[in-house]
């Protein structure tokens, strides 16, 4: 039975009937963002730390022969798998067998394939092999459950502590996982609260257009064996929390049984920007804090009027890449990789890629298909646009430009430019069209990546600097002047932007898309930057003018 919590009224409640399809939007986000891919052709790649936790489903009875469930959940949120995994049974409790046996396939996009399971050594059951695999395939964000048939001693009793040991692949440097976990005895009292989802109410893409006010909710499910009415569930937005409420508002959350929390302070997501939604339960009697929080993160954009201005999308701040929609075409067999190329660009510090990898790192042969999907952009009736962009492939990456709209890979109906081979291949090269506008209207733009992989070949297609403007249009960057100029560069931290034009704001960024300096107060000429406290790096300056956004690289010493 799932239960309603809130206080703003009937016509809510009404919503709910139809806000439950939209609820497999959130779906997505609680599991790994698909930003490894680019590991299966040699991309870039930093230290991870392998984070993992698993947790018993079931109580156990003594003197019996039975079967416990387990579920095994990754943690971290960076690119590292696991590739063998050991669990060690503490004394009186005896692995006999595992169901499933091979329990860790790769999953989701790990690349490693299954990870093999190597019997019962005693009081051990392990699967993988230590050290072997460059690509682990063990990885899972919404938990891999399996069950193990153990024999439980007649004399056992209390709480016993289970040790596991889960390390990391050997792609990189990596941290292993030295982790433990409890297995109860029947008849005690456990306390597992698991938050699904959380969204607002009336969002149904994660790349919108003049977006506004809503109300967050949450999918609160008892997992436990007590019923709960004293939990908090708060909920914030870009790390400001919005409200904590009482998940048993209007009564107990029975066992088994799920609550749609209501957050009752509505939020304005009017501003173009990404926004990040947790909602979490803290409770250190929780006896599986891995599924206590929610997370959703979706991207609201202003329509850019292309009839006096420039849209342009170097793919360098967290919006400029999170307000692409990166969509897979539902002819491809599976799930196209994503992510930021953070090695191989055009120009700034990163470009897009989209990637598959090959037979031998567990991907079927087939036709894989993807679009990135500008943000929404208003067109005039009888008006000329050019849309550009560079692109690199390996040798069997293809490419397109598409339009439609609205922001979904089916909608990208009208075909602008074919899909074509890259050539020459891992060379950057441009490539643009022209449309003309038949309506006015808000319409969207998409780069679509193609290509058919093989034993050997995985596909690879990289995109940089989108641009999108009016023929005729003056742009700067088109013009010979510099829009503004940065010095010294290097520098210590503080700098001058000299500008040739009064600018709407700048914003500076650390290469994680962070941003760590905002300014409004811009002035034709010179302005004066402090970022002295920041560590030594590169980072990455916005301006933002009357007819673009323009970004450029500097470097702290």
């Amino acid at each position: 039975m799932k239960k309603i919590y809130l206080t703003v009224g009937v016509a809510l409640v009404s919503l709910m009937v139809n806000a439950q399809t939209t609820f497999k939007i959130a779906n997505p986000l609680k599991t790994r963002t698909v930003i490894s891919a680019e590991r299966l052709i040699g991309g870039t790649n930093s230290t991870q730390a392998a984070s993992a936790t698993i947790v018993c489903n079931t109580q156990y009875t003594a003197g019996t022969t039975m079967n416990l469930n387990f579920t095994y959940t990754t943690l971290n949120t960076d690119l590292e798998y696991v590739d063998s995994l050991a669990i060690t049974f503490p004394a009186g409790i005896t692995p006999n067998s595992v169901t499933p046996s091979d329990s860790f396939p790769n999953t989701q996009d790990a690349g490693g394939g299954k990870e093999k399971f190597n019997g019962v050594a005693g009081q051990v059951i392990s699967w993988g092999k230590t050290g072997t695999d460059q690509y682990g395939g063990i990885f899972s964000s919404t938990g891999i459950g399996f069950t193990v048939n153990v024999t439980i001693a007649p004399s056992i009793t209390g709480n016993k502590s289970t040790t596991f040991f889960a390390q990391g692949d050997g792609f990189t440097a990596h941290a292993n996982v030295n982790g433990s976990f409890v297995i109860y005895p029947v008849g005690a009292i456990l306390k597992n609260l698991d938050v699904k989802f959380v969204q607002p109410l009336h969002l149904t893409a994660l790349s919108v257009c003049n977006y506004g006010q809503d109300t967050l909710f949450a999918l609160v499910k008892n997992l436990g064996n007590v019923a709960d009415s004293t939990s908090q569930l708060t909920f914030s937005v870009n790390g400001t929390v919005v409200s904590s409420t009482s998940v048993g508002l209007l009564g107990p959350i029975a066992p088994g049984d799920s609550s749609f929390v209501f957050c009752l302070v509505p939020f304005n997501f009017s501003a173009q920007n990404v926004y990040s939604i947790l909602a979490y339960v803290s409770d250190t009697s929780d006896i599986d804090m891995s599924n206590d929080t929610a997370k959703l993160a979706f991207t609201n954009s202003i329509p850019v009027a292309l009839t006096s201005t420039v849209y342009t999308n170097g793919i360098e701040s967290a919006y400029d890449y999170a307000s692409l929609t990166r969509a897979v075409v539902a002819s491809s067999p599976l799930n196209v990789g994503f992510g930021p190329s953070t090695l191989t660009f055009h120009a700034g510090a990163q470009a897009l890629f989209y990637t598959i990898g090959n037979t031998g790192a567990g991907f079927p042969v087939g036709t894989y298909q993807a679009v990135a999907i500008t943000p929404c952009v208003d067109v005039t009736a009888g008006e000329t646009y050019r849309v550009s962009y560079w692109k690199r492939s390996n040798s069997v990456g293809q490419s397109a430009i598409l339009t439609g709209t609205t922001n979904t890979a089916a909608a990208m109906t009208t075909v602008l430019k074919a899909y074509s081979a890259i050539t020459p291949a891992s060379t950057w090269i441009k490539d643009s069209v022209d449309y003309v506008a038949t309506a006015t209207e808000t319409r969207y733009f998409a780069i679509g990546g193609k290509g058919t992989n093989s034993a050997t070949v995985g596909v690879n297609v990289r995109v940089d600097d989108i641009k999108i403007m009016k023929l005729g249009l003056v742009d700067v960057k088109e013009n010979t002047r510099a829009t503004f100029v940065i010095y010294p560069n290097p520098n210590n931290g503080l700098f001058t932007v000299n500008t040739v034009n009064t600018a709407a704001s700048i914003e500076v960024y650390n290469l994680v898309g962070e941003k760590i300096y905002t300014t409004t107060n811009v002035i034709k000429g010179i302005n004066t930057v402090d970022l002295s406290i920041f560590v030594r790096g590169s980072y990455l300056v916005k301006v933002a003018t009357a007819n673009e956004i323009i970004t450029k690289k500097i470097t702290i010493q």
